[in-house]
């Protein structure tokens, strides 16, 4: 059952870097890649470290407000004392739409970054 305790969100210092991404050739055929993107972020001082068990991030254009991602990940691909967390992106070279695709160099996206206090189910693109 999920718990009704809100946590304060972290803190995103700036636009430059927002964020920043990276790919990896996997599969057989090298026909999937992950899009890794790593968001630094300052802890906020409201949230103790053992009540942080996920983090979710929304990735919006800024000029059409679209979201381009939303996605989570486990305790194991953030890190609260070194401020940065990574979220990754499965992408297929065979689908007819990706959402890594949607992420391109040189625009701008808001990055919404909250704390969970446990991995939320109906998250795509979990990690």
């Amino acid at each position: 059952m999920a718990s009704t305790n809100k946590l304060y969100p972290p803190i995103l210092n700036g636009v430059i870097p927002a964020f920043y991404k990276r790919s990896k050739k996997t599969g057989d055929n090298n026909t999937w890649k992950i899009i890794e993107i790593a968001v630094p972020f300052a802890m906020n001082k409201m949230v103790l470290e053992n009540n942080v068990l996920s983090m979710c991030l929304r990735l919006k254009t800024v000029q059409t407000n679209e979201v381009v991602y939303f996605g989570a990940c486990g305790r194991n691909r953030f890190d609260l004392k070194q401020g940065i967390a990574y979220f990754d992106i499965y992408q297929d070279d065979t689908a007819t739409e990706n959402i890594a695709d949607k992420i391109q160099e040189g625009l701008f996206y808001k990055a919404q970054l909250a704390y969970c206090e446990d991995l939320p189910d109906a998250v795509t693109n979990a990690s």
